[in-house]
């Protein structure tokens, strides 16, 4: 089974999936998010984890594991076959002002990192 495979990676997925039904509800996944909320969210915590901090502060989870959430969701997302939730942009250039105008008016997936690497 591959599940028996990664069974630090599920404690830790799985976590990830407690925490969200206490901060949102039940379930509440299944209604789904726009693509670049996952995509967006992905980036902040791998860029975190990237950076040498392992533990998010706000949920006390690894950001591996969130990571991993949102990939899954990502991946589960898009074969849903809901338009209205691919709001990925359509070439290079608008991507990068999408992320940088997601990330400035999203700040509930998106915080800046700190400027003390500059």
């Amino acid at each position: 089974s591959y599940i028996l495979t990664f069974p630090n990676a599920i404690k830790g997925l799985a976590k990830v999936c407690m925490y969200g039904e206490k901060k949102y509800e039940r379930f509440n996944y299944l209604k789904g998010a726009p693509v670049q909320q996952y995509v967006d969210c992905l980036l902040r915590h791998l860029t975190a984890f990237y950076n040498g901090e392992n533990i998010d502060p706000d949920s006390g989870n690894e950001h591996v594991d969130h990571v991993v959430w949102n990939a899954l969701m990502l991946s589960e997302v898009m074969r849903w076959n809901r338009s209205e939730l691919d709001n990925r942009p359509h070439s290079f250039k608008s991507t990068q002002k999408t992320m940088v105008a997601n990330a400035i008016a999203d700040q509930t997936c998106w915080e800046a990192p700190p400027n003390d690497h500059l």
